[in-house]
């Protein structure tokens, strides 16, 4: 419900104060069912940092966030934000980067990365990363509309260094005896997914090993 408030007034469909209020209140009500909550520190730290302009407490509160779910992609992309905002570009490009590395598909994410390149004046890099995600969200969109080989969604997948989707689009890929799935054993393109069990296994069940 905080998250849901923090994005009405994100997207100006209600005036800050009533908005930054309600995610405030939900926020806290959750955190007091749960003080080790990750997910509501994240729009509170919002709440702190765009209504109260408390940059220090926003901070304190994206960091507690980090801290509990590490994992936690939402919270570095907010973070990131906020430190973009702060004029902390290279602490804002790490963090998300790491953003973009727990969670590759987001477009989002891939847009933010982009953002702060922008914010940092660093154009050309920016107008690459645009460039890359508006090519993601193509895919993405075309792969829900009409059919689209899940083997070319895998090399996707790849070039962003996310193993696991990679590989769940391969395994999807030889279910549908996609043509491609023979390229498995040479292609250079499949080098990181080497050393990878499931990886290994496809291999075998395509009966191209050894």
């Amino acid at each position: 419900m905080s998250d849901s408030y923090i994005g009405y007034a994100t997207t100006a469909v209600a005036p800050g104060r009533e908005a930054y209020a309600g995610a405030r209140a939900a926020a806290l009500t959750a955190l007091k069912l749960d003080e080790k909550l990750a997910e509501a520190y994240v729009p509170l730290a919002a709440v702190k940092f765009y209504h109260d302009w408390n940059w220090a407490g926003a901070e304190r509160d994206y960091r507690r966030a980090m801290e509990l779910k590490p994992d936690y992609a939402t919270a570095r992309q907010r973070y990131s934000q906020g430190l973009m905002w702060m004029g902390r570009f290279e602490e804002a490009l790490a963090q998300i980067n790491r953003a973009r590395e727990l969670d590759p598909a987001s477009l989002i994410i891939n847009s933010n990365v982009g953002e702060v390149l922008l914010r940092w004046r660093r154009y050309e890099q920016a107008v690459e990363e645009f460039r890359k995600t508006l090519e993601l969200g193509d895919l993405l969109e075309r792969s829900r509309r009409q059919y689209f080989s899940p083997f070319n969604i895998a090399l996707v997948y790849v070039g962003l260094g996310d193993k696991d989707r990679a590989l769940d689009w391969l395994e999807k890929a030889a279910e549908e005896r996609a043509r491609q799935i023979v390229f498995l054993k040479q292609d250079a393109v499949f080098d990181p997914l080497r050393g990878e069990p499931r990886f290994q296994a496809l291999v075998r069940r395509v009966g191209l090993w050894p």
